[in-house]
């Protein structure tokens, strides 16, 4: 049988960080389905749908203004200080706004929501252009960006039997937090470990 590395042409040293990204954009693709499940449906259980371009709109601002932002304290945090604190902030949001379900705070949860994926895709590609080359992002990527894809079609089909089991007011707390937990987790990993093997001057070098 032939070796899953060699079937995905993953060479010698890459296969760690090559799962640990596959990882963190898979739980990406968790927090972003269920996030996005919970976000819509509390909206439109309590506004009319004639909302939406309003909300859209609102969103895109919400999110221009958050990139910028994000460029500013970039530059005064290290990639594993920002995805940390990030994660913590997105995290206890998500838990406040649960149990504050009511007037202003859906839509202001529908336009979180959209902040909360935008960033964790920024850190997402500034921490794999900073593990592998361009050579190797040739290769490798479209193994890695593959995570979300599995997880949207995994987490959506659990979606309604956690629901009907648990009930909708922990879906957004329960399965998103720990998503973003989880995340931060192997988003710190990964750098952390795979900074050892790619970084100029180590053992193995970038090819």
């Amino acid at each position: 049988m032939i070796p899953l590395s060699k079937l995905l042409n993953i060479k010698e040293g890459e296969g760690k960080p090559v799962a640990l990204l596959f990882a963190y954009f898979f739980f990406f693709g968790a927090t972003l389905t269920v996030s996005k499940t919970a976000r819509d449906a509390y909206f439109l259980n309590r506004f009319d749908i004639s909302y939406l371009p309003l909300m859209f709109l609102a969103a895109a601002c919400a999110v221009a203004l958050t990139v910028a932002v994000y460029n500013f304290v970039s530059k005064r945090l290290d990639l594993i200080s920002g995805i940390a604190l990030s994660g913590f902030i997105f995290a206890l949001s998500l838990i406040l706004i649960q149990s504050h379900l009511e007037g202003g705070f859906i839509p202001f949860l529908y336009i979180w929501v959209d902040v909360i994926t935008t960033v964790i895709s920024v850190q997402f590609w500034v921490m794999a252009g900073m593990v592998f080359s361009s050579r190797q992002a040739k290769r490798i990527f479209g193994i890695i960006l593959a995570g979300s894809p599995v997880a949207r079609i995994v987490i959506g089909a659990s979606i309604p039997s956690f629901v009907n089991r648990f009930g909708s007011a922990y879906l957004l707390t329960t399965a998103a937090t720990s998503s973003w937990s989880i995340l931060v987790r192997t988003a710190t990993t990964s750098l952390s470990i795979t900074s050892a093997t790619f970084w100029p001057g180590s053992a193995t070098t970038r090819v």
